[in-house]
């Protein structure tokens, strides 16, 4: 049998940003990549003034089971989509898979 983990809350790790436009007003569903020992990508949802969504990428490093922050890319890696195609309001919770 496996031994239960309980869940430890940490705090928030990542907070919107005015000076990045695609997370000025909120920054929500995201999803870690590990790449080597302590370094991590973060696909993030952010959204701008006018609440559309996109997914941009930061970085980080684990120090002491912790997550610091390293940096947030200013623009975002999914946009939104064309006007009359279904993501035109903007793109959200990212998720990666081989």
């Amino acid at each position: 049998m496996s031994k239960k983990k309980n869940w430890i809350k940490n705090g928030l790790l990542i907070r919107p940003n005015p000076n990045i436009y695609w997370m000025s007003h909120y920054a929500g569903p995201s999803f870690v990549q590990k790449i080597g020992n302590d370094s991590l990508i973060l696909y993030i949802t952010g959204r701008d003034a006018h609440n559309r969504s996109r997914i941009g990428r930061g970085y980080a490093t684990l120090f002491n089971r912790q997550i610091v922050l390293q940096s947030i890319d200013s623009h975002p890696i999914l946009d939104l989509g064309e006007q009359g195609c279904f993501d035109e309001s903007g793109v959200s919770y990212p998720w990666l898979f081989n």
